[in-house]
C-alpha cells in the first residue's frame, strides 16, 4: 500500500514510548512531526515524494473534487 500521509492524534498512554513509535515510522520512510501540547502527529512518507506543502494543499482541497 502506498500511503503518503498519516495525520492524527497520539493517545496519552502512547507518549511514554513515542520515540519507539517515531523510530518505527522513520524506518519505513516517514518523516514524523510531533506537537506535544496537542498530541498531534503527522507522518510524511518522503520515499513516495510526500511534502509538507502537498499535505497543506490537500487539507484545503474539497474531497469531492479530488481526481484519482
Amino acid at each position: 500500500m502506498k500511503i503518503k500521509f498519516i495525520d492524527g492524534r497520539i493517545s496519552g498512554v502512547d507518549w511514554g514510548h513515542i520515540d519507539r513509535t517515531a523510530h518505527f515510522y522513520r524506518k519505513f520512510g516517514f518523516d514524523v512531526e510531533l506537537k506535544e501540547g496537542s498530541r498531534k502527529i503527522l507522518w510524511l512518507n518522503e520515499a513516495l515524494g510526500a511534502s509538507r506543502q502537498e499535505f497543506e494543499l490537500l487539507l484545503k482541497t474539497d474531497p469531492f473534487e479530488i481526481n484519482t
